[in-house]
């Protein structure tokens, strides 16, 4: 009788939920998406001298975001670097945001200028001390890589998943080739 009265109570509930609550499953289980949602406006970024810098991102721009912790390694750089040389000039834009969890800003300028000092550094370099492009670009860990096109982001991944950077480098192709006469 106790066994009867759960299953009832089991199945009630599940139907109840069902017909009030919407739930979504991810069927394939990937760090990429082709989510399409606007960049929003009001980021609050720095430069290396900690001077709030707007981001100025073009028609389509490839952002990078990282922490030195993770997608600082060679292998991360070498895969941005060449991208940006097989489609920057095509009109790729690359941007760079680096966010560093529990330090300082003045930590912060100190850990980039240490790290830049022995690599190339990117011309639109951001440091997001507060966490705001993580936040409104939806980034749930590093490196993360997006494709904004016209102010939306079109495409997003785990800068670690083989497959999503594949895509991520189709849909840049797709798009640079749009662009081309």
């Amino acid at each position: 009788m106790r066994t009867a009265l759960l299953i009832w109570l089991a199945v009630s509930v599940t139907t109840y939920a069902q017909d009030k609550f919407t739930v979504s499953f991810n069927k394939k289980d990937t760090s990429y998406s082709d989510e399409s949602f606007d960049v929003p406006a009001d980021f609050t970024l720095f430069d290396l001298s900690m001077k709030s810098k707007p981001v100025a991102m073009g028609d389509l721009a490839f952002v990078q975001v990282w922490s030195e912790c993770c997608g600082a390694e060679p292998e991360a750089w070498a895969e941005v670097t060449d991208i940006i040389r097989l489609y920057g000039d095509l009109g790729l834009q690359w941007i760079s945001i680096n966010f560093e969890n529990g330090i300082n800003m003045r930590q912060m300028k100190e850990k980039m200028n240490n790290y830049f000092a022995t690599r190339e550094q990117p011309e639109n370099l951001y440091l997001d001390p507060m966490g705001d492009a993580i936040d409104g670009l939806k980034v749930s860990g590093f490196p993360t890589y997006l494709l904004v096109k016209d102010g939306r982001v079109v495409f997003r991944t785990n800068g670690r998943d083989e497959e999503g950077v594949a895509m991520l480098r189709s849909a840049i192709e797709k798009y640079t080739s749009d662009t081309q006469p």
